[in-house]
């Protein structure tokens, strides 16, 4: 979700992120971005490419104000992305006629 800064501004959004889902994990962005993540990923919250899934593998809520735009965004992580792919595959293989024969 995606509001113009001039219709609420970076303190108020501030308040009412903090208000409903309490102290942030992480800050970043010279302050500008707030991360709340799966317990799996307080540590390494808010970071940005560790070299590896850990830091997009579990759910996070990310808030920002930066460049005059109040966003919130929430990533389901690439654990429900693996999950959805896999499911996507089977129900194609599923549908995919049982032979060794092209079908056109």
């Amino acid at each position: 979700m995606t509001i113009p800064g001039t219709a609420m501004g970076e303190a108020a959004m501030k308040t009412q992120l903090s208000a409903r889902y309490g102290k942030p994990d992480a800050v970043k962005d010279q302050g500008l971005s707030w991360h709340w993540c799966a317990p799996q990923a307080v540590k390494i919250c808010g970071m940005i490419f560790t070299g590896g899934e850990l830091d997009t593998a579990w759910p996070t809520l990310r808030g920002s104000t930066a460049m005059g735009t109040n966003s919130i965004i929430l990533e389901a992580g690439t654990d429900a992305d693996r999950r959805l792919s896999q499911a996507f595959e089977a129900a194609v293989l599923a549908r995919t006629p049982k032979t060794d024969r092209a079908a056109f």
